[in-house]
């Protein structure tokens, strides 16, 4: 599911005012509208209909003629089906996203060179897309627990007794070794994305420059499984007696070393050093500070700098932002 795609869909659904589904992903939007459903508020605000625009958009269907005019007409709507109808393919991202350059600039490569880009681009833009939805889960996550977090200190302070110094204290140390390190996952994933970004602007400007003539064989880019498997196991705040028996040292170190396996990982995939891969800081030894990262990636469509604030607060997340 594309990022720009699916984003430029939800801005279109709000200015029909249609709430969109709760999260960008398949399940979310199968549950906004099951497939076949007879819901009447479903039907009534067309989301069968928005649905299927969708799914002709990923699948190059489209048919201006099968949508409301009163939708066709509207901004939102242009935007989000201009963009769809570029093509995924690497000759329009190097239009969209590479300043000087042509549509003759693949055309004039050698074959065995464009194709071997080719490649490199499609291995790139898919690892770009899996890094980006894990980055909306994971916000929305830290999103939950920082509001219950918030939440159950209020309770402390407004309702003292006996003990509350001793749960504020584990509030504390549960904000301070399981969810800043989460923080700093996040940050690190959006830094990666804009590294992946760069790295394709500069296998482009190194083949124009002919400094590279041709690409070693190509491994597979290394998953981020690992590090989700190990925050996905991490409790919530609804179990004390779990909190109070927790090894919080052991888990913020697992998560330490389970990122800089995937940062060398990715390094070694694309041949680059490990410290120019996302945000220059130290996971695990101070709390992620507030800090804008610009995401430049775009497999589809015009390019789009949004800069995205990292830190987290007990608010619900804008997904406009994501």
């Amino acid at each position: 599911m594309n990022s720009d795609l699916i984003d430029n869909w939800f801005r279109f659904l709000r200015d029909i005012n249609v709430s969109p589904p709760e999260f960008p992903n398949s399940m979310s939007i199968e549950a906004w509208s099951p497939t076949g459903t007879k819901d009447t508020v479903r039907v009534q605000q067309k989301r069968p209909l928005l649905r299927r625009l969708l799914n002709s958009l990923e699948q190059g269907t489209y048919d201006e003629r099968d949508y409301p005019k009163s939708w066709i007409q509207r901004r939102s709507f242009q935007k989000l089906t201009a963009n769809a109808a570029h093509s995924n393919s690497l000759q329009h991202w190097i239009l969209d996203h590479m300043n000087g350059y042509d549509e003759h600039f693949l055309l004039e490569l050698r074959p065995n060179l464009r194709h071997e880009l080719e490649a490199q681009y499609n291995r790139i833009t898919k690892h770009e897309s899996e890094l980006y939805f894990s980055s909306v889960s994971l916000f929305e996550k830290i999103t939950t627990l920082e509001h219950e977090l918030n939440k159950r200190k209020m309770r402390n302070l407004t309702n003292r007794t006996s003990k509350t110094r001793e749960r504020t204290s584990l509030l504390n140390l549960y904000e301070n070794r399981i969810i800043e390190p989460q923080k700093e996952i996040l940050s690190q994933i959006e830094g990666t994305r804009i590294t992946l970004y760069e790295y394709m602007k500069n296998l482009v400007l190194d083949i124009d420059s002919n400094s590279l003539v041709g690409f070693k064989e190509l491994s597979e880019l290394p998953s981020i499984d690992g590090i989700l498997r190990i925050l996905n196991g991490i409790p919530d705040l609804t179990d004390t007696e779990v909190l109070q028996n927790l090894d919080y040292q052991h888990i913020e170190t697992s998560i330490h070393l389970e990122m800089e396996s995937y940062v060398q990982k990715l390094s070694q995939s694309l041949e680059i050093e490990p410290s120019t891969i996302g945000l220059d800081y130290t996971l695990g030894n101070e709390p992620a500070q507030p800090m804008n990262v610009q995401v430049n990636i775009n497999t589809s469509g015009k390019q789009t700098n949004v800069m995205q604030n990292t830190t987290i607060n007990s608010k619900s997340p804008e997904m406009d932002d994501l």
